[in-house]
């Protein structure tokens, strides 16, 4: 009887420790685990929706990009907080307003909150025109039709007052430090799509507020690890030796690198160059694809049994933009739309798609060089690593990935409109 009582004693004691083992307060990073302790006892937990700030120019591809990551947010795997704006490919007005019209266009970031900075001033030269690779708009002349695409509204116009007013936003940079000292540390990620002069301007007038976000994601630059690609080496598309991010403002770009390598307290930086970007594109069979998801995800519904794909105004939309932007393909050599921008927002959703490695990041600033971006590869000691650069990633998964998200985001607001409809009846 005693040897049982001193086993039940030992039990008893045991069971106590595992229960102090998984109390949540004892669980490191229990905040980012899914369990505690794996411990099948003990419930999961809802991981964090991570929180994104995305820096852009809003282009075409930006568009493209922005729903996209409407699609993650309104599947619950981001928090989008906030657009801020930069000058890129048009001027300060017009990317403010496309910014808008992406996040906009669907109906689930319009209640969240989400704020807009205008574009802060490059540093090289801020009388310097703006790119407008994608038309006077930046949209492909599609401005008034998206806006009259808008999902639960009946106008352009009605669209229109949407819109946030660009003379009472705040500038980007004070909305980024804003944000970043507002929020715990290390819980924002920093998206940036465009030219880096916002990061840098946040960074001097707040010296270290960089290091405060979680990651900076940034689409630029290009090394040619690749070699040739359709005629393109991966180096440049601004000029054969840049890429137009970095080229449109060097300056800020060599600032934000400079900021990755000065301490290991600093966010980690990340680039999706062009090595990545032009292997991933949208053309006219990635088009029937997404037209053929989106149509069985309608007709699998009650409500939108009737519609197919072609009556979603997102799936309508690329469409167009795919038609449109063909002459300019042919004109720059290229076999489709370039993925830039949507390239970066695949890592930040779906990072176990790329192939990464750990470099110095270098970018020219002057001359022939400037927004060259380079590194040295030697397996001889250096300058310390600063950024991950991607340097693959698989292809058919992305796209796949891709247009899954679009589809569920098109067939979803189809549904909304459908059941809308019915509810007037």
């Amino acid at each position: 009887r005693e040897m049982a009582a001193a086993r039940f004693l030992l039990l008893w004691l045991l069971l106590a420790v595992m229960a102090e083992d998984t109390d949540e307060s004892s669980c490191p990073g229990s905040g980012d685990q899914h369990t505690c302790g794996n411990n099948p006892l003990v419930p999961e937990k809802e991981p964090e929706r991570v929180k994104v700030i995305v820096d852009c120019d809003p282009g075409v591809d930006d568009l493209l990009a922005i729903w996209w990551l409407v699609s993650a947010h309104d599947q619950g795997l981001i928090d989008l907080v906030a657009f801020t704006t930069v000058a890129g490919n048009i001027d300060s007005r017009t990317v403010h307003r496309n910014a808008a019209i992406g996040a906009m266009f669907f109906e689930t970031l319009r209640e969240h909150g989400v704020q807009f900075g205008t574009s802060g001033v490059r540093v090289d030269d801020e009388d310097k025109e703006t790119e407008q690779f994608y038309g006077e708009d930046g949209l492909g002349g599609l401005t008034d039709e998206i806006l009259a695409s808008f999902a639960g509204v009946s106008s352009s116009e009605e669209a229109r007052k949407l819109m946030p007013d660009f003379e009472t936003s705040k500038s980007s940079p004070d909305l980024l430090i804003e944000l970043l000292e507002s929020n715990k540390p290390q819980s924002i990620i920093i998206l940036a799509v465009g030219p880096l002069t916002n990061l840098a301007m946040a960074e001097r007038k707040r010296p270290g507020i960089l290091s405060v976000a979680r990651e900076i994601i940034i689409m630029g630059g290009g090394f040619g690890f690749h070699g040739t690609l359709d005629g393109y080496n991966g180096r440049g598309n601004i000029n054969a030796l840049a890429e137009f991010n970095f080229w449109a403002d060097a300056k800020s770009a060599k600032e934000v690198f400079e900021v990755g390598g000065r301490s290991s307290l600093a966010a980690t930086l990340t680039l999706i160059p062009l090595d990545v970007t032009q292997q991933v594109c949208w053309c006219d069979k990635q088009q029937k694809l997404l037209t053929d998801s989106v149509t069985s995800m309608l007709q699998s519904n009650n409500a939108t049994k009737g519609l197919s794909g072609e009556n979603s105004p997102l799936v309508r939309l690329l469409g167009k933009i795919v038609k449109q932007l063909d002459g300019l393909m042919l004109e720059f050599a290229q076999r489709c739309i370039y993925l830039h921008d949507p390239a970066a927002v695949g890592y930040v959703i779906y990072p176990q798609l790329f192939h990464l490695r750990r470099v110095y990041v270098g970018v020219g600033t002057s001359g022939d060089f400037k927004g060259h971006t380079w590194t040295d590869l030697r397996p001889l000691p250096g300058r310390r690593a600063n950024t991950w650069v991607t340097h693959g990633v698989e292809i058919e998964d992305f796209m796949m990935a891709m247009r899954r998200d679009f589809a569920l985001i098109a067939a979803t607001s189809a549904a909304r409109q459908a059941h809308r409809r019915i509810d007037r009846k």
